[in-house]
């Protein structure tokens, strides 16, 4: 083999050996490309599929975590988008950008905590991002820091970042703050900037159903409605304003509006579980608590609590009694699910069993007047009339009225 020869096939042997080299990233690369022409189209699992791939084929591609964290974000994959951005961030330190958009995600997901450290570390690395202060906004509100948060909306306001939302933003706080005056004060200023904006009406329906006008309030939400029909939450607090007025068939039109723009909110079945229950369409009650309890933590023993109410009320003894035995192990010190499973035994004649759950309460809380009443009929059914009527003047002394009549009915003796 002459010198020529053995040259050219050595370049060759480097060149394929480069090639061999950066084709992982090269790869990466096009199915990244395939992945974004599949986004195009909408076919999202196709898109994913290829995002995938690409970090399969280079796990060091930050860019392919990113565009994966953006279409599981967008699919509603919350803890796989974060997980994502944290993989992008390992290889991008220093991007402000990934961190605001982990920050965004972790408020989602109540991670309070995380987010704020998100946040700051953004902030960190570009202090003049007006988006990444706005980001951290939300975070005070949500941890409860209303002062923080209102300086910080200061700033954003000064610097003229979306001064009517950043606005309606401050009045919220101040809302919550008790401030009643300068949460009306802040919506004013919005309103005069953008008449138009339907979130500052909302807001002023608000504070007028915190003030006791749901009249007004009413006004407030149509009008927010009215520029924003696809706004659920308009719609939702409507609902809630025509609930304190009694009208219960227009509050159950509006939650099944709410739920027409936003069927993932579980505090929207919530709501409607409980004005289908007072409005004596028990089983739709059951069946929206039960969509409620599947789909929220947060709510999680208030809509049992709820359904065990209402199962009891249809005469599901064991399922009631079910949902109050889940509740206890959740939190087993509350007074009240205590005083419920009692009703639940109580309801259904097991005087002992109800008379051990009131016992429960009431060593919770020793002044608690329902469960000494309800207790004293326990005992009172069960022909144990001197502890029953002990039981009711217990009751009376911490307020509850409902005792007088049982004194006069029991205890004459």
């Amino acid at each position: 083999m002459s010198r020529h020869v053995f040259f050219l096939l050595w370049i060759l042997l480097q060149t394929i050996s480069a090639f061999s080299q950066l084709s992982p990233r090269q790869e990466a690369i096009r199915l990244i490309s395939q992945g974004d022409a599949q986004m195009r189209f909408g076919n999202w699992e196709q898109a994913l599929f290829s995002y995938t791939n690409a970090i399969q084929h280079d796990p060091s591609c930050g860019e392919a975590y990113m565009k994966r964290a953006a279409l599981n974000e967008r699919i509603g994959r919350i803890q796989e988008a974060m997980a994502d951005y944290s993989n992008a961030i390992l290889f991008n330190p220093q991007s402000a950008y990934i961190y605001d958009k982990r920050a965004k995600l972790r408020l989602i997901a109540s991670d309070y905590k995380g987010a704020l450290e998100d946040s700051n570390t953004a902030i960190s690395l570009n202090e003049f991002d007006n988006e990444f202060r706005n980001t951290r906004v939300d975070e005070w509100i949500m941890w409860g820091e209303f002062d923080k948060a209102i300086t910080e909306i200061d700033t954003l306001i000064r610097r003229g970042y979306e001064p009517s939302y950043e606005l309606m933003k401050r009045s919220f706080a101040e809302f919550h703050s008790g401030d009643a005056v300068k949460a009306r004060k802040s919506l004013d200023s919005a309103l005069t900037i953008n008449p138009h904006f339907w979130l500052s009406y909302d807001m002023l329906g608000l504070l007028e159903l915190r003030e006791g006008n749901p009249m007004a309030s009413i006004i407030n939400f149509n009008k927010a409605i009215e520029l924003k029909p696809d706004y659920a939450l308009a719609w939702y607090n409507r609902a809630i304003a025509f609930r304190y007025l009694g009208n219960k068939e227009a509050a159950i039109a509006d939650l099944n509006r709410s739920l027409e723009l936003n069927m993932q909110n579980e505090q929207i079945y919530f709501l409607r579980g409980i004005m289908k229950k007072e409005s004596g369409d028990l089983e739709g009650a059951i069946e929206d608590y039960s969509i409620a309890a599947v789909s929220s933590e947060r709510l999680y023993t208030d809509v049992l609590y709820n359904r065990a109410y209402t199962l009891k009320m249809l005469g599901e003894y064991d399922l009631a009694l079910h949902d109050s035995e889940i509740i206890l192990s959740i939190e087993p010190e509350s007074p009240e699910h205590w005083n419920l499973k009692g009703n639940i035994h109580l309801l259904f004649g097991s005087y002992q069993a109800a008379i051990d759950a009131y016992s429960e309460a009431i060593s919770r809380q020793g002044d608690y007047g329902e469960a000494l009443y309800n207790r004293g009929l326990a005992y009172c059914m069960s022909y144990r009339i001197r502890e029953g009527c002990g039981d009711f003047e217990m009751s009376k002394n911490a307020g509850f009225m409902r005792s007088e009549e049982a004194i006069r009915d029991f205890c004459n003796y």
